[in-house]
């Protein structure tokens, strides 16, 4: 019984760590094809906006993760000691995958808006 509780314990928190990582994982490859690759088919700026603000803007948004991230923790952790860790951890694992999930969806949205 209790080896159950702990190998159940154990696939949360590797999946809470896998969906953190790929947080980082989808910003690395996708991002600069949005941003700083003009040649791109998934560029979003317009086309008057020069490559190098396209560059200040990657770079905006890859220290903005880990700010929030720096942030959030004090306020998470404060609604966690208020409701529990369990309901807070799965709130923010849903938000999480959620917003992977819609920014996947933009990304398409936009890759077929060209071809159509």
């Amino acid at each position: 019984m209790m080896k159950n509780i702990l190998k159940s314990q154990l696939t949360i928190i590797i999946f809470t760590i896998f969906l953190d990582a790929l947080g980082f994982g989808i910003m690395i490859p996708i991002v600069p094809l949005l941003l700083a690759d003009p040649a791109s088919n998934f560029y979003l700026l317009p086309a008057g906006v020069s490559e190098k603000s396209g560059f200040v803007l990657l770079g905006l948004i890859t220290a903005i993760f880990p700010l929030m991230q720096l942030f959030s923790t004090s306020i998470l952790g404060q609604l966690s000691d208020k409701f529990g860790r369990k309901p807070i951890l799965m709130y923010t694992l849903f938000g999480t995958s959620a917003s992977y999930a819609l920014f996947a969806f933009a990304i398409s949205i936009k890759k077929f808006k060209g071809k159509f």
